[in-house]
């Protein structure tokens, strides 16, 4: 017999993401539960070292004590045009007082850091 797979779905509700678009990145960013996830995707293609971009501009706005609640991976999607993006969960921080202190700042910082040599 089957093992009721089937009949144990679990109900998923749809996670509104708020954009933003600069010179060099669109970001995408979301509450989840008690976290905020954020996406970084390139307009043309990323520079060298887009994961380190994005955690020095998460230091200079959190602090490196908050850093212990933040995982920033790297996703290379061969599906999407890009190719690559930035994937950021910040485990804790989906208040509106955390939103507030990262944006727009993290936006036009993260921006300017993806245009630097």
């Amino acid at each position: 017999m089957g093992s009721g797979v089937m009949g144990s779905a679990i109900s998923v509700s749809p996670v509104k993401f708020t954009g933003w678009s600069g010179e060099s990145i669109h970001i995408k960013h979301a509450v989840r539960g008690e976290d905020l996830v954020i996406h970084v995707m390139p307009r043309r293609r990323f520079p060298k070292f887009a994961e380190e971009r994005t955690v020095r501009a998460l230091i200079e706005l959190l602090g490196e004590a908050a850093m212990s609640r933040v995982v920033v991976e790297l996703v290379d999607n061969k599906i999407v045009e890009e190719g690559t993006s930035v994937s950021v969960r910040c485990m804790g921080m989906g208040t509106d007082v955390h939103e507030s202190i990262l944006f727009p700042k993290f936006h036009q910082l993260l921006d300017g850091y993806m245009q630097a040599p």
